[in-house]
């Protein structure tokens, strides 16, 4: 029974790490968009002086027209592959935990199973004893209900002892427990980072857990750019103090349902020791 089990969880395990293996193609089509994106800006920003000096020179400047509108046509195209990347892993996800769930209950099955085998053997031993001693045979209190006779609490998280029977339907209740929150366990798509600089920040995105949802690098790109800007000028606002002290920027981003939280992510300047006193 346990090698079925192990036989039943692989197919979670590929799956585990199919969805790791997609997670990295979304990661490598990112950074093609951003490429892509930079490209496209020079090409614009140029398109018009190549345009005119083909004009000039008895041409329609439709080569730096097309080179603009390939990319344009890439950057769409990648733009999509990476919302199919993610909707790929937001529908295997789930099916990912259902697979688990359902190898935590076949455990819980193959552990009532034992319990039950073990029931009808005791239950037979107990019928011998009746027929031999003309009575019902009563086990004797466990350790805790001794003690608690004597008013004797047991410490929180001491093992309780018990048959072996109640272990094995004790262990098939947790594991279905387990598989009943593991099977509606929502797709998380809400976290945080933080970083002291655009690098690190990017980096942490990058490596989040393939399980999860974070942003797309380019939303999380749109706001570390939109918050660069400001974090230099408020460091050299940061006046240093004569413990010797100094500003140094810390960038939290917080993201939900997938996207940067504008609300939530902040860039803070925080207080850094520089020097140690003597």
């Amino acid at each position: 029974m346990a090698r079925a089990t192990m036989e039943k969880q692989a197919p979670s395990r590929a799956a585990r790490a199919e969805i790791g293996r997609v997670r990295d193609a979304e990661v490598g089509l990112e950074g093609r968009r951003m490429a892509l994106a930079a490209a496209l800006g020079v090409a614009e920003g140029s398109a018009g002086d190549a345009a005119l000096a083909a004009h000039l020179g008895g041409g329609d400047g439709a080569g730096a027209i097309e080179r603009v509108l390939h990319l344009r046509a890439e950057l769409e195209a990648v733009g999509r592959a990476i919302e199919s990347a993610r909707r790929q892993r937001l529908e295997a996800i789930p099916q990912v935990w259902g697979e688990e769930a359902a190898a935590l209950r076949d455990r819980a099955r193959t552990l009532r199973a034992e319990a039950a085998e073990r029931q009808v053997v005791i239950d037979g031993l107990l019928g011998q004893l009746r027929e031999l001693d003309g009575g019902d045979f009563i086990p004797a209190p466990s350790r805790e209900a001794q003690l608690a006779a004597v008013g004797i609490a047991v410490p929180p998280g001491a093992t309780a002892s018990a048959s072996k029977t109640a272990a094995l339907l004790a262990e098939a209740v947790r594991l279905e427990a387990e598989a009943d929150a593991l099977a509606a366990r929502p797709v998380m798509m809400s976290g945080a980072v933080e970083g002291k600089d655009h690098a690190e920040v990017v980096d942490k995105v990058r490596g989040w857990d393939p399980m999860q949802l974070a942003p797309t690098l380019a939303d999380v790109e749109a706001w570390l750019s939109a918050k660069e800007h400001t974090a230099a000028g408020l460091v050299r606002q940061f006046r240093p103090l004569a413990n010797g002290r100094a500003g140094i920027p810390a960038y939290v981003l917080v993201w939900k349902d997938g996207r940067v939280d504008a609300a939530r992510s902040k860039l803070e300047i925080r207080e850094q020791r520089t020097w140690q006193a003597a």
